[in-house]
């Protein structure tokens, strides 16, 4: 006789038929499922929508038909590679001539009519930031995945017309945000400087005409 045991010691099917467990109670009537592969197999499948049991494997990067011979070859180095091969994102044009920099140069901004200082700037570092976002590029880890870092923005109080409100000490009224981002490489990086007029843009050279901000490139 086809007998099982059920866990328990005090359970009264212990020791009884299977076949008359099923017969009288449809519930206990078990499927049997086939094993669809152990975590390795997982694990190697890698690229596979793990919600479909035979989806295809997939390149997530662009790919073609065209493959490369197998045998070792040298490889040259060329100039002006692309850097917005396959972006995915839209490539900006701006009025500063952020591409055309070396590091340690700069170029001066002066405050238009009815602009402050602090609006001056604050718009440099929003044009500053779409450029360096536009040419950077997100770490990878050794498996190439995306690296993510926590940080914290101190963020100034300002008025509607973006200038930077201050305390009765004189220093700004600030705030923190905390938030998670991508880990850029940057290829390009600024800072910018309050002008005032007759301050040296160049150390001992040419001076400010007006007020305004100095952007020099940094990296």
């Amino acid at each position: 006789m086809d007998t099982t045991k059920e866990w328990g010691a005090n359970n009264p099917n212990s020791e009884k038929d299977v076949g008359s467990i099923q017969a009288t109670n449809p519930s206990a009537q078990k499927t049997m499922h086939p094993q669809l592969g152990n975590e390795q197999d997982v694990r190697k499948e890698s690229g596979k929508d793990i919600g479909l049991v035979n989806a295809p494997i997939q390149s997530i990067h662009p790919t073609s038909a065209a493959k490369a011979d197998s045998k070792p070859q040298e490889y040259d180095v060329f100039d002006d590679a692309n850097r917005y091969l396959n972006h995915d994102k839209q490539v900006y044009d701006f009025a500063y001539p952020f591409k055309d920099m070396d590091v340690g140069q700069g170029f001066f901004v002066p405050v238009e009519a009815n602009m402050t200082t602090d609006q001056l700037i604050a718009n440099l570092h929003r044009d500053i930031f779409t450029f360096v976002q536009q040419t950077s590029e997100c770490e990878k880890d050794e498996k190439g995945d995306d690296v993510w870092e926590s940080i914290v923005i101190q963020t100034k109080k300002r008025t509607d017309d973006g200038v930077i409100q201050l305390d009765g000490l004189g220093k700004p009224i600030v705030g923190a945000n905390q938030t998670n981002r991508p880990k850029l490489i940057h290829s390009a990086n600024f800072m910018v400087r309050a002008v005032v007029k007759d301050d040296e843009l160049i150390e001992g050279g040419r001076k400010a005409d007006s007020d305004g901000a100095l952007v020099i490139r940094v990296a």
